[in-house]
């Protein structure tokens, strides 16, 4: 890689990790850096959010409306089939909101995941109770999520709850990796 190249791909970690930082939880950001340490990031990601963000963003009655449409789809993101779900996140605007878009392309995600969550919870057999949980973090707000996570990462680091977290993380990393990634710094600590 080149100078500028270099450069380029700094700054674009950087508008992405400083851009609305409040609905970034601290695992995801930490994430991001091992990733861009490690020339794992896709930087063609990251320069379409940089772009986003350039743009005009949407008036205040628009955002107040996405929001709402956004905290329906994460309530009843497992009501929805997948494609009802795209058809509402569709309507989100994509010009001038990059916090609301990646939320937005997050449930979608998840959604398309939704067969590979049914059998997960088949291989994990009675431990379901991980299973739920990461199903209820996808459909939370980042900051409830964060809030979540912490109270779990307390109770399920307790006693037997922890070797149960220990060989269901394993599970997930080796043979869900995509559900994997979406809570992978959560999964590790």
């Amino acid at each position: 890689m080149n100078p500028e190249s270099n450069a380029n791909s700094l700054k674009n970690y950087l508008t992405y990790t400083l851009s609305d930082i409040d609905s970034k939880s601290p695992f995801s950001i930490i994430q991001r850096r091992r990733q861009f340490l490690h020339g794992q990031l896709e930087t063609a990601v990251i320069e379409n959010q940089s772009e986003r963000m350039q743009e005009k963003p949407l008036s205040a009655i628009q955002r107040i409306q996405t929001l709402q449409l956004l905290q329906e789809c994460r309530k009843d993101l497992w009501k929805y089939s997948h494609s009802e779900l795209n058809q509402l996140l569709d309507q989100i605007p994509k010009a001038g909101e990059p916090d609301l878009q990646i939320l937005a392309d997050k449930l979608r995600r998840v959604s398309a995941l939704r067969f590979q969550f049914d059998e997960l919870a088949k291989r994990l057999g009675e431990r379901t109770y991980l299973v739920e949980l990461l199903q209820s973090l996808a459909t939370l707000s980042p900051k409830d999520a964060a809030g979540r996570r912490e109270a779990e990462i307390r109770s399920l680091h307790q006693g037997p709850n922890r070797a149960a977290l220990t060989e269901g993380s394993k599970i997930i990393r080796l043979e869900f990796p995509d559900i994997y990634q979406i809570e992978a710094s959560w999964l590790d600590e």
